[in-house]
């Protein structure tokens, strides 16, 4: 039986030299490979087929040939114009010529073969503007955006990355420094009394009690911390009061 077809491509230019293959089922629910050719300098496929059985077709540069006969008899399966899909969509590498719809051609803002993002994304209410200003609100410094749809033509697809800076810091002002003060004497005062004398100087005072003995003891500053006449830039003094260890 021959095998005969007329390959074209989509600007219906002869597309010579292209391998076709015709591959028949086996019994175990395969195909195998039986016979080759090639096309002529015309794109005219003229082979012969040793054998053809139900299932058996023709496969051009490796891929699928999507296409009903025109002419089939005993001896003449004549698949007539075939169309390259360039590039192979889905496995398939042609398609009749009844059958092949052309590409639509990019619009201005649309690069061959891609998708106007922005175009999309504001055609389904999503502004981009508005994509940004969410980064902010959700304290995000990435958002990756997908946009994919499938028209006659194929699958078309396209990404696009928005970037926020993150928020600076607040700069922190450091603060100012704290003149030294000197401490006064508070040994042998009442805490009150010491009280007085430190917020004389911009101090203030912390008491903690210390348990001693001898009754003219209790209620006077024992000691102190930081010792007199010394100098600080902290606030506080720690005085130890007398306490009796009775009570």
């Amino acid at each position: 039986m021959r095998v005969m077809a007329k390959v074209v491509t989509a600007t219906g230019a002869p597309a010579a030299g292209r391998k076709a293959a015709w591959w028949v089922p086996t019994k175990t629910g395969t195909f195998e490979l039986w016979d080759e050719g090639v096309t002529s300098k015309d794109g005219v496929l003229d082979m012969d087929v040793s054998r053809a059985s139900f299932g058996a077709h023709l496969r051009l540069d490796g891929a699928m040939v999507a296409a009903y006969p025109v002419r089939f008899t005993g001896s003449v399966y004549d698949l007539g114009v075939l169309v390259l899909l360039e590039p192979t969509r889905k496995e398939i590498r042609a398609v009749s010529a009844g059958a092949y719809v052309a590409p639509a051609p990019p619009a201005d803002n649309e690069a061959p073969g891609g998708v106007d993002l922005e175009a999309r994304l504001k055609a389904s209410g999503v502004q981009i503007e508005a994509a940004r200003a969410k980064l902010t609100e959700v304290s995000l410094t990435q958002v990756r955006v997908k946009w994919s749809e499938t028209t006659a033509t194929g699958a078309l697809e396209a990404e696009a990355q928005f970037e926020q800076p993150p928020p600076k810091a607040p700069v922190e002002t450091p603060p100012a420094s704290t003149p030294a003060r000197p401490v006064p004497d508070l040994r042998g005062l009442t805490p009150a009394a010491a009280q007085r004398a430190a917020a004389a100087v911009g101090l203030r005072v912390e008491v903690t009690p210390l348990f001693v003995a001898e009754p003219e003891r209790h209620g006077r500053v024992q000691r102190q911390v930081p010792e007199p006449h010394t100098e600080i830039t902290t606030p506080t003094v720690r005085v130890y009061v007398g306490r009796n260890p009775e009570e």
